[in-house]
């Protein structure tokens, strides 16, 4: 069953839970774009700028952040052959990217927490980028915990989003959502998604959860449901 990234980060989006620590970001302005919580600026400078590709701090040398949990050095005790993305330089086995490395050719692999990143050209993430992100089925009960500087963070015009993507593609288009979802924050609802009307193909989109955002500790519970006439997809 393909699987999918979501995350939250502040006013980039929200993110998703992290098996291991975001890249830093380098000082100058992230590229505008993880299902993703990540902080972003609310105003709407350098939205033109373009992806030089570089933007993310490259990872140590055979450092491992794999969607099957696996992170740390590589080692020959890893299962088969890796795979690096292009951005971070982060390496993931070949065989958890099958579906994704069908599609496009080895050197032009981009790991999904970097998709997660550019998701969205309108909300840059900014600060600490990725709050948390969790790699997950189409059919999932999972939860993403952080902790939130909320009146620093208003302070700054920031905001926290939440986004997903899909871990069968490795290219930068846009958010990407199971048949329906829903989900609260902090128990209180903050997203539902609604099955596609029958001929019809859904807008996606990423969601905005600040206004629910309370200052230290916050739970983002959120219950992922796939198509059932199509129960190996993810919608």
């Amino acid at each position: 069953m393909p699987k999918q990234v979501s995350s939250i980060r502040p006013k980039a989006s929200l993110s998703p839970l992290s098996p291991s620590p975001p890249p830093t970001p380098p000082p100058t302005p992230p590229p505008t774009r993880t299902n993703s919580g990540n902080l972003v600026r609310r105003d709407s400078n350098n939205l033109a700028r373009k992806d030089s590709g570089n933007w993310t701090a490259k990872l140590d040398s055979g450092e491992l952040r794999c969607v099957c949990g696996k992170a740390g050095l590589a080692t020959s005790m890893d299962k088969g052959p890796l795979i690096s993305c292009r951005i971070c330089g982060c390496r993931l086995h070949r065989s958890c990217m099958k579906s994704a490395l069908q599609k496009v050719k080895p050197q032009d692999f981009v790991c999904p927490v970097c998709r997660l990143q550019k998701v969205d050209d309108f909300h840059p993430p900014t600060g600490p980028g990725l709050l948390r992100h969790e790699f997950v089925a189409a059919s999932s009960v999972f939860s993403l915990a952080f902790t939130a500087q909320a009146a620093e963070w208003k302070r700054q015009e920031l905001s926290v989003h939440l986004r997903a993507v899909l871990l069968s593609s490795c290219d930068f288009s846009g958010p990407a959502w199971p048949h329906r979802v829903t989900g609260k924050l902090n128990g209180k609802q903050c997203i539902s998604i609604e099955p596609p009307v029958h001929l019809h193909v859904r807008r996606e989109q990423c969601y905005n959860l600040t206004p629910l955002i309370r200052q230290g500790a916050n739970t983002l519970d959120l219950r992922f449901v796939p198509n059932p006439e199509k129960p190996g997809t993810v919608r």
